[in-house]
């Protein structure tokens, strides 16, 4: 074997560890969701309701991209969140965490924890996008500040991890209004900003049409956030239940999709079932 074959299959193998295991050659490990998206794929993930380790990393085990913890509307808190993450990092899937306000101090007790993105809901201007951005980032791109915690290790690895977190954490933020997706290219534009979400259900909501995801309005606003993505080269993200939706989001431009809520599909499946059951038992009795 040459030296030049070794070397080649040596940084094969390094490129493949940082990909799929997620750890680089400081102990550190890389953000596989940014490194996916990078490399023009498409991914899809699931909102994770039910404050469970278990469930988190079962639903990670599936073979979901990302698994996103809400700690805006569901009722996990950060301590249940962080064994959650815990959980998640043995596996392929990425955690991140939506926050439930554009709140700096929200945001940087969730990164201490240990996502590898944090999602900022109802952001409705550059400038609110600049404020979750910079939330985000260490100095001198940001405001966060350091102390001891989870995400590096309880400081068994605080120099790798200041070094490489501004670079590996993602910025994702919500357009749940008609303000955002009127400012959807000055928010575009802002530098640090890795995927621009909709939120449909909010913004039908904001536009007088709560829940009906299908008016077009509410399908002309998606169209124009991904268009404005693309000509802007920022990933564009939303919310589809099914998988046929979340293949009609994919070939409308969106490169990030969370396919619905862990609650939604343990109801519609216990439900599916026990109608099947049902049906079956209902017919012995006749």
């Amino acid at each position: 074997m040459t030296d030049s074959l070794e070397a080649r299959i040596a940084q094969a193998v390094a490129q493949a560890l940082r990909t799929y295991v997620g750890v680089d050659g400081l102990g550190v490990r890389s953000n596989r969701l940014k490194l996916q998206l990078a490399q023009g794929d498409y991914v899809v993930g699931i909102v994770v309701t039910i404050p469970s380790p278990t469930v988190a990393e079962l639903l990670a085990r599936v073979g979901f991209d990302f698994l996103w913890l809400d700690l805006e509307h569901g009722p996990t808190g950060l301590e249940t969140a962080q064994t959650m993450i815990a959980a998640i990092e043995g596996t392929h899937a990425t955690p991140l965490i939506r926050v439930a306000w554009n709140d700096p101090a929200l945001i940087k007790r969730a990164l201490d924890t240990g996502p590898h993105g944090i999602i900022v809901p109802m952001v409705s201007s550059a400038e609110e996008a600049e404020k979750a951005v910079c939330a985000c980032k260490y100095p001198p791109q940001g405001i966060r500040g350091a102390g001891i915690s989870r995400a590096q290790r309880y400081g068994l690895e605080l120099d790798a991890y200041l070094r490489r977190a501004n670079e590996e954490i993602m910025v994702i933020v919500q357009i749940e209004d008609p303000a955002g997706l009127e400012a959807v290219d000055e928010i575009a534009g802002v530098e640090g900003i890795d995927v621009i979400f909709v939120g449909p259900f909010d913004l039908s909501g904001s536009m007088g049409i709560l829940g009906q995801l299908e008016h077009p309005r509410v399908q002309e606003a998606m169209d124009r956030v991904a268009r404005t993505c693309a000509e802007h080269g920022v990933v564009a993200g939303t919310l589809a239940s099914d998988p046929e939706k979340v293949n009609r989001e994919f070939r409308r431009g969106f490169r990030y999709v969370a396919m619905g809520v862990d609650v939604a599909h343990m109801i519609n499946c216990a439900q599916g079932l026990l109608s099947q059951v049902q049906r079956a038992s209902s017919s012995l009795h006749r």
